[in-house]
């Protein structure tokens, strides 16, 4: 479902206020729908879908109903296909405001710049707001580290209702995983404040919220009792739901089946009417078997494959019946030992899902300390389950969170595969201090720039790139987050310690 031409590739002429707002307010990168990094990142199919997007709509059109929609519902159903497809037909009909999409980033995972990220988005969008939020940061400096509500009122709330705008000209706000929002107090203070446009002003902002049903989420939203539409997943009638993933599955394995020229009458209708009662309700299962039947990775092609995931048919669909195909795989393919490949993968992609932003593979290989070989072996096995790229230099990601709670979550029962989550901070954290130590990049004057005191906004990135590599700018900020992770008890000597008397200044 395209964007229309004119939205992708207009250039917009931004004038002073604008530029002068926008070079000041602290932005998450790529949190917007459309950001590079997640460019190919789904919708939902052409045809899928339709009752629920129908329902969005017509509360998009009445400018009287409720000005929060909340589309809930349990990992890998859906949410963020949604979302994205919502956002595309409203920047298809000039009405979306901004976006905020959360897909494993720091920046986009803590609220700071939450508000101030919709706000350059709505200044970028909207001139004759620039103006007001300017005024606001030139009365308030310091904003943009205020409370959210302070945020919230001064740099959105105050400037909408200043420019005067009608629903035509600001419109619809797409906010996607608002659960994977680090702080439950910062969820439940977000969700307050999106409440507040539903006041009585001429701030005409409406938000399309997503999110799994987390007990801070749930509390946000009773507390503002009455003044948003709510639609779990789980409501959506079970023959809806089994249709959108057959029509889903159909597609792509036609894809699969002209990919590899396999014969016309390939899959068979029971293997078809199989797969989709072991996906639905979840259409990541959907999404990561298809992506499994045709890795061209794997021994015995398609056929071999789907009959493989099909042996794990148990009459339910859950993560161990998406991911548990995709790792027993490993251990047939793999030539080293059992033990030696469950430890790999608890190391290597325990770290993955632990990282606090995503490294790409040359990075891992560094902070690590793997050979290319045993990375690539390893990580060459798990392209159903994770985003890698074909550029050593690009970050890999995974492809949903419901990986890692598949191998973090010991609710669901234990398994081989776990990864230890305290041992895994631990590592990173040993890992993260080591290179730091012996890299010889922490020192005075780390981009031998000369200038002593020249603030750090004013020096280039492409500066700081060639002097750090991508593994010690993640070491730097974020050994205390795996060290906090590992609940190790600190004594006088510990590493860190002496890490810091030596570099603390560094």
């Amino acid at each position: 479902m395209p964007m229309a031409d004119s939205l992708l590739n207009s250039t917009v002429v931004l004038d002073a206020d604008q530029k002068s707002v926008l070079s000041r307010l602290p932005v998450a990168d790529g949190a917007s729908f459309d950001s590079h990094a997640d460019e190919d990142e789904a919708t939902c199919l052409d045809g899928t879908r339709r009752e629920l997007l129908d329902k969005v709509k017509k509360w998009a059109d009445d400018s009287a109903r409720e000005r929060i929609y909340w589309l809930q519902g349990k990992a890998g159903t859906g949410k963020s296909t949604l979302a994205r497809t919502v956002a595309y037909d409203l920047a298809a009909a000039d009405r979306l405001a901004a976006s905020f999409f959360k897909r494993g980033e720091p920046d986009r995972g803590n609220a700071r710049r939450f508000f101030t990220t919709i706000a350059a988005q709505l200044v970028q969008r909207l001139p004759a707001v620039a103006g007001h939020v300017r005024n606001a940061m030139e009365t308030a400096p310091d904003v943009t580290g205020k409370r959210l509500e302070d945020q919230f009122e001064k740099l959105i709330l105050r400037p909408m209702e200043a420019a005067h705008c009608d629903v035509s000209m600001a419109g619809m706000v797409v906010i996607d995983a608002l659960d994977e929002c680090d702080g439950d107090q910062d969820v439940k203070a977000i969700i307050y404040q999106l409440s507040r446009a539903n006041r009585p002003t001429e701030a005409p902002l409406k938000f399309f919220v997503t999110s799994r049903f987390e007990p801070p989420i749930q509390l946000g939203f009773e507390n503002i009792h009455g003044q948003y539409l709510e639609l779990p997943l789980h409501a959506i009638p079970e023959t809806e739901i089994r249709r959108d993933i057959r029509a889903f599955l159909e597609s792509r394995l036609e894809q699969i089946q002209r990919e590899f020229r396999l014969p016309s009458d390939w899959p068979h209708e029971e293997q078809v009417q199989k797969l989709v009662k072991m996906a639905a309700p979840l259409f990541i299962f959907a999404a990561t078997a298809c992506r499994f039947i045709g890795d061209r990775r794997r021994r015995g092609g398609p056929k071999k494959s789907l009959e493989k995931f099909l042996q794990y048919e148990n009459g339910s669909s859950d993560f161990n019946t998406t991911y548990r195909p995709i790792l027993d795989q490993m251990l047939g393919l793999d030539d080293s030992g059992e033990e030696e490949v469950i430890e790999d993968l608890q190391q290597v992609v325990g770290s993955i899902i632990i990282l606090a932003a995503p490294l790409s593979a040359a990075s891992l290989e560094r902070l690590l300390q793997k050979s290319t070989e045993d990375l690539n072996r390893l990580l060459g096995l798990l392209h159903s389950a994770l985003d890698i790229p074909s550029e050593r230099c690009a970050p890999i990601r995974l492809f949903h969170q419901s990986f890692r709670d598949y191998l973090i979550d010991r609710k669901g029962g234990a398994n081989e595969f776990m990864v230890d989550e305290r041992r895994t901070h631990k590592i990173l954290a040993a890992r993260c201090l080591q290179l730091l130590s012996e890299s010889g990049h922490l020192k005075e004057d780390i981009c031998g720039l000369r200038e002593p005191g020249k603030a750090r906004e004013h020096i280039d990135m492409r500066t700081v790139e060639s002097f750090l590599p991508s593994e010690v700018q993640y070491a730097s900020p974020y050994w205390v987050h795996h060290l906090k992770g590992s609940t190790a008890r600190l004594n006088d000597s510990h590493p860190a310690l002496q890490f810091l008397q030596r570099h603390l200044l560094h």
